[in-house]
């Protein structure tokens, strides 16, 4: 169909009668809060008589689908885009109703059914009126009128424009979509009442230069570009903010002192589904960004944003997400109009400041995360490996954590410092933390505290787990028995229990029956046990028992003996008859129960102890007195416990080694043990292990040994003497451990750990490329990390972007490396990487080579083409992710080999398929590592060294040693430390040294002999060390030296270092013990909420004042060490004045009296937080140092200080001309130093 160009009624007239409206000859903005949209978009369509357009993401309004139908039915052609999804996937119920309606009318329909993103086009085109209404509104009943104007509405922007050049640029897109017959990601099929071949109805025109449509065009793009642009204010109404790289700008304006402000919709900020909402909003109000919610009923779907400077409105359908910026189809107008801007910026105003008759904004409030939830291992977990992945539900909420582990819950040590692992994106996505080198047969506690951007915060629970390896030995003569070895239990089930020992219980099914008065001669649930024990002596009985819901109904037991006696001699708890002991797990009433508790044969007090008539084996009996108990553990201790529990009464995890069992007419387990390899021994890879074992049974045969390696089974040998012989090429750590089965399946274990270390060359064939190194990059950055190759990975931001089905020709975000490689010879490929969060949806990349070719010779994953291999890092669905790991192109499986059609140099383009994967070493092998992994593939350690491939020699790392000062120079702040090291390279050049002290880059030298100047103030232990990186891109870091920096004297006059809580003039100030304060005491002033003073006062109600000496006409730079209540920007500055203070010309400045002061703000940036103790001076700006303070004459001067934001706590004043003039005293945040005070 073709429309003619007719224009039936002006849009000007169209609205001129409707109250409180602006229009224009070029358009009208229509504000739902308050104004009926819907009548004058009815009313266009009732009055068009040339040709309708409509597209929407949904409707559910009939009243739209009605007139567009009685339009059809009249004869003017109506021409429908839409998606199924809102009902089909989404769960909107009713959207399918005015489609539906259409469809049966005749009206033709197209359906956008490419997986690239939903159509989210928002407009209605006129042809006749030659008007377009365009918004991010869908056509729902509630969209264009408000329940209750101000009150109750869904906030919109909505656009009305006839200007020729706006409209004409929607006849234009809306025929591109129409006409679209692609079968790619962003396709679409025809629906209902298209028979015809697809035709245009309008000519080409020209797009306006201020739309922006989308996928044409990239919205993110054209949005960062015009906010960095702006120098006056940025206002946006923002209902979804998942794409950083908005949040990233906007945190970047107010870095650079443009105020921004935002209102949001609350009911985004904690919307599961897209949870990377309140991560980028958290973000931006702790960087300064002024945050507002929606304050009125209804919702908040507006996408608006203001630029003050600019005069300038981004108006349209695209929220602030990486879908709305290259996939989806959207409409934005970035416009200068006045008619629009205007609008727009009155708009805003309004809900800002509530100017209107109701409330249409409130104040926004962080919230804090979930509390963590333990996933792995389990509370109380017995026998875990000495290498252990913490693994933890965090709620989709929390991003940054600590994390405590220890060897007891009263002291452990924070391993995890505030560093930002992701939240979990669903229940079964868990945040993990890996911890090596443990002690077998330990147990180990452990608790996270879970951090939002916003640094709110809680605090899981303790948890606990013990690791592999014999558990602790009760004493010599002491029983200790598993209680599901007995061998025989009636009414009592064997159950695994990772927390039990032997991974393993004994549990009576609690059946809710009535407790037993007394034992029973026969009774009907029972369970016995063999045991050694000595005749006349006392010992002690105790049961580690778990009750049902820890319910004190289901924690108790009768124990009988064989023969057992009293001190005296007399039979008594005999099996056979009604004489028990009875054994209750709570041990007092009202105690409680938790978990696993150990209890002996009497309630709040010791029992009486057993006695043996004979020396040798003894039965045990247990049975039922109350239903629902479990049982683990029975020790009968002559020794050790027999004044004091084996463990805890509740939440017990101790377990000890089994001792002292005799058969009980039953089955006796195997017993192994390993005789190679050797206990701790290394290898290096690939290595031939022989694995061995003896094993041997006392009253039966051994059927069978297996041999495993950290749980996967090597070999199963039937015969003795049994062994295996494993061929190892992955580098890591192993437990290697032998199971014996006897002939009545009873087993026995033993097991021993080695090291299988990387070769420390690889054959001259082998190709392995530091990532950080590509010559090319685009949207990958360079990390610095100390765990990866060369201490650099290169990292694509998790910008949340969907995963892309299929490689692109030209991709976005790609980086290029070359190579040397041989024609027709087969390589495989590895990477190594790790994922943001360790989230499976971060992991994956496509690989392209420019001369790669299959087996058979034919062209194959090209770079230019659509073609690529696949990496995921995941190795299958559902093995998870844990720091570095490596896989091939393979997954679940070996992927193919790759072949090049020419031999010589390659080039190899790694192109974003899942955002968020960092990447440090790529391997093409063609022998080492063709069949066998370069590593682990999760938790991996593994680095190679770089080479280029070919048949030359690997690349030798550098060697570097430092040379001076000597170790353990000490050193008086402020001191110039000069810094020098050797550095050398067998088979190439040093290409540079850079020095280090704790970690930190404080110098760098390009040729030798290479050296750095040091100048440190801080006083405090370093530790310095030189890395030389080679022409070809290895490094190699010296070992380190330890120096020390002393304080400097104070100087009478010179320097002052006042501790403040000795002030004794501090109204509204109080003295607060704090044993990290100076003086173990910080001045602190109560943070009641106050709002923030805009200047000081001349007469403050809270303030405190101190005295020091200092010289005239000399420069002091003025610092404070304070603490901000809750580590919060809002409680963070205080103003400071002096008696006697003047500028450097001699004018009296800053001074006590007036409204003229100093300010000091703790945070020493916007957005770079705080944390602790923290020194600033009087400036504000990473690296900037405010103006110096001047006196107009000696002696005696006083400093006051008066609160400016309420909640600072301060220990430390110093003011310096020399040690500290041009550098803090200490660090910004999380700050430990204490200067000696001025006497």
């Amino acid at each position: 169909m073709r429309f003619p160009a007719l224009k039936v009624l002006p849009l000007l007239l169209l609205f001129a009668l409707m109250p409180g409206t602006r229009a224009s000859a070029q358009g009208f903005m229509c504000d739902p809060a308050y104004e009926n949209c819907r009548t004058p978009l009815l009313d266009l369509i009732k009055n068009e008589t040339v040709g309708i357009d409509v597209a929407f993401w949904f409707m559910d309004d009939t009243r739209y689908a009605s007139e567009l139908i009685r339009r059809h039915q009249e004869g003017v052609p109506v021409r429908v885009l839409m998606d199924r999804r809102p009902w089909a996937q989404y769960g909107y119920t009713g959207t399918d109703v005015p489609v539906q309606m259409m469809a049966d009318a005749g009206i033709p329909i197209r359906e956008k059914t490419g997986a690239s993103g939903i159509l989210h086009f928002k407009m209605m085109l006129f042809a006749g009126q030659n008007v377009v209404e365009f918004s991010g509104a869908n056509f729902s009943d509630a969209a264009f009128v408000p329940n209750t104007p101000y009150s109750n509405y869904v906030d919109e922007a909505i656009v009305f424009a006839d200007e020729p050049s706006i409209v004409n640029s929607f006849k234009t897109r809306f025929d591109d979509v129409w006409t679209d017959v692609s079968t790619g990601s962003q396709s679409f099929a025809n629906y209902a009442n298209i028979t015809g071949p697809l035709t245009r109805s309008y000519p080409t025109f020209a797009i306006d230069p201020e739309l922006n449509f989308v996928p044409w065009q990239n919205f993110r793009s054209r949005s960062v570009s015009r906010y960095r642009a702006e120098t006056v204010g940025i206002d946006a109404i923002m209902y979804r903010i998942t794409d950083q790289s908005h949040t990233n700008e906007m945190i970047a304006a107010v870095g650079r002192g443009v105020p921004v402000r935002l209102i949001h919709e609350q009911l985004e900020y904690r919307n599961p589904g897209k949870l990377w909402n309140a991560w980028n909003v958290d973000r931006m109000y702790m960087a300064g960004v002024q945050v507002r919610n929606r304050g009125h009923l209804g919702l908040s779907h507006e996408k608006l944003t203001v630029l003050r400077g600019q005069t300038m409105a981004i108006i349209g359908s695209s929220n602030w997400t990486s879908a709305s910026a290259t996939s989806q189809h959207e409409h934005n107008l970035f416009t200068v109009r006045p008619w629009v801007y205007t609008w727009a910026a009155d708009h805003f105003d309004r809900k800002w400041n509530n100017t209107g008759p109701a409330v249409e904004s409130e104040p926004f409030a962080p919230l804090p995360p979930d509390t963590a939830v333990v996933k792995a291992p389990l509370d109380a977990a017995q026998s875990q490996p000495l290498s252990i992945v913490l693994k933890w539900y965090a709620g989709p909420w929390a991003h940054r954590y600590d994390v405590y582990f220890g060897e007891s819950p009263a002291s452990m040590t924070k391993i995890v410092d505030d560093q930002e692992l992701g939240p979990s994106q669903n229940t079964n996505d868990h945040v993990t933390w890996s911890v090596t080198g443990l002690t077998e047969g330990t147990t180990y506690y452990w608790k996270v505290v879970s951090r939002t951007m916003a640094d709110l915060e809680r605090t899981s629970a303790t948890w606990s787990f013990r690791t592999q390896g014999a558990p602790p030995a009760a004493g010599g003569d002491d029983v200790v028995l598993w209680a599901f070895r007995a061998p025989s239990a009636i009414g009592w089930d064997v159950e695994n229990d990772a927390t039990a020992a032997g991974g393993k219980r004994l549990t009576n099914p609690n059946l809710g029956a009535p407790k037993l008065t007394g034992a029973l001669a026969s009774p009907e649930q029972f369970f016995e046990m063999g045991f050694i024990a000595q005749a006349g002596v006392p010992y002690r009985i105790w049961i580690r028992g778990k009750a049902a819901s820890n319910s004190w109904q289901n924690d108790s037991v009768f124990v009988q003996f064989s023969d057992s006696v009293t001190s005296s001699g007399a039979p008594q708890w005999r099996i056979g008859t009604t004489s028990a002991t009875s054994v209750t797990i709570e041990d007092c009433v009202g105690c409680g129960l938790a978990g696993w508790g150990w209890n002996d044969n009497a309630v709040d007090a010791f029992g009486a102890l057993v006695y043996f008539e004979n020396t040798g084996a003894h039965t045990l009996r247990v049975q039922v007195r109350e239903d629902g108990l479990m049982i683990d553990q029975i020790i009968l201790s002559s020794n050790t416990f027999l004044t004091t529990a084996p463990g805890a009464p509740q939440s017990d995890g101790t377990i000890y080694a089994e001792q002292g069992s005799a058969p009980l007419d039953g089955n006796a387990p195997p017993t192994v043990s390993m005789t190679s390899p050797p206990a701790d021994a290394s290898y290096t890879a690939p290595a031939v292990i022989e694995i061995a074992a003896s094993a041997s049974d006392m009253d039966g045969v051994v059927a069978q040994v297996e041999f495993f390696a950290n749980g996967t089974l090597l070999e199963t040998d039937t015969t003795s003497p049994y062994s295996y012989t494993w061929n190892v090429s992955t580098p890591g750590s192993y437990t290697i451990s032998a199971r014996a089965t006897d002939n009545q399946a009873a087993t026995g274990t033993a097991s021993r750990n080695v090291t299988v270390n990387a070769g420390s060359t690889l054959p001259g064939e082998e190709v392995v490329l530091y990532a950080a190194n590509a010559s090319t990059t685009v949207g990958w950055n360079v990390v610095p990390d100390a765990t990866a190759a060369g201490d650099a990975r290169l990292q694509n931001p998790n910008a949340g972007a969907p995963k892309l089905a299929a490689a692109l020709a030209s991709p976005d975000a790609y980086f290029d490396m070359v190579f040397d490689a041989v024609a027709g010879q087969p390589y495989h490929l590895w990477i190594r990487g790790t994922a943001t969060g360790n989230s499976w949806a971060n992991d994956s990349v496509f690989v392209q080579f420019d001369k790669s070719v299959t087996a058979a010779g034919a062209p194959a994953y090209r770079i230019g083409t659509t073609a690529a291999a696949t990496v995921t890092i995941e190795d299958c669905v559902g093995c998870g992710l844990a720091g570095w790991g490596w896989n091939d192109n393979g997954f679940a499986g070996h992927g193919p080999d790759i072949y090049f059609a020419d031999g010589g140099t390659q080039t190899i383009r790694v192109q974003v398929r899942e955002d968020g994967l960092g990447i440090d070493q790529i391997i093409l092998s063609p022998a080492m590592f063709l069949t066998n992994s370069p590593g682990m593939t999760k938790n991996d350690t593994t680095i190679y060294p770089a080479q280029q491939g070919g048949s030359g020699p690997p690349n030798t790392p550098p060697t570097v040693s430092l040379t001076a000062p000597n170790e353990g120079a000490s050193f008086t702040a402020p001191a110039a430390v000069v810094i020098g090291a050797d550095a050398a390279d067998a088979d190439g050049t040093v290409t540079g040294v850079d020095f280090y002290a704790n970690g930190m880059l404080v110098g760098s030298d390009d040729s030798a002999p290479y050296s750095a100047t040091w100048n440190v103030t801080i006083a405090g232990s370093y530790t310095l060390t030189a890395k030389a990186t080679d022409n070809g891109g290895t490094a190699t870091t010296s070992s380190g030296r330890t120096i020390t920096v002393n304080p400097g004297d104070a100087v009478p006059g010179e320097e002052t270092v006042l501790y403040a809580s000795t002030a004794t003039v501090r109204p509204g100030w109080n003295v607060v013990a704090d044993a990290t304060a100076a003086g173990e005491a910080r001045l602190q002033n109560p943070d009641a909420g106050a709002a923030k003073l805009s200047a000081p006062l001349a007469a403050p109600v809270q303030y405190f004042e101190m005295t020091f000496d200092a010289l005239a006409g000399r420069p002091y730079r003025v610092w404070l060490r304070g603490k901000a209540t809750s580590n919060y920007w809002g409680n963070d500055s205080v103003f400071v004045q002096f008696d006697q203070s003047v500028t450097s010309s001699g004018t009296p400045t800053f001074r006590i009296g007036t409204t003229s002061a100093a300010t000091v703000t703790i945070e020493d940036c916007i957005g770079c937080g705080l944390a602790g103790w923290g020194w600033n001076d009087n400036a504000m700006g990473a690296g900037v140092l405010g103006p110096a303070i001047y006196f107009a004459n000696d002696g005696p001067q006083t400093i006051r200080i008066q609160v400016r934001e309420d909640g600072l706590g301060i220990d430390q004043v110093v003011l310096s001309s020399t040690h500290y003039l041009n550098a803090a005293p200490g660090a910004t945040r999380n700050d430990t130093t204490i200067l000696s005070p001025t006497p």
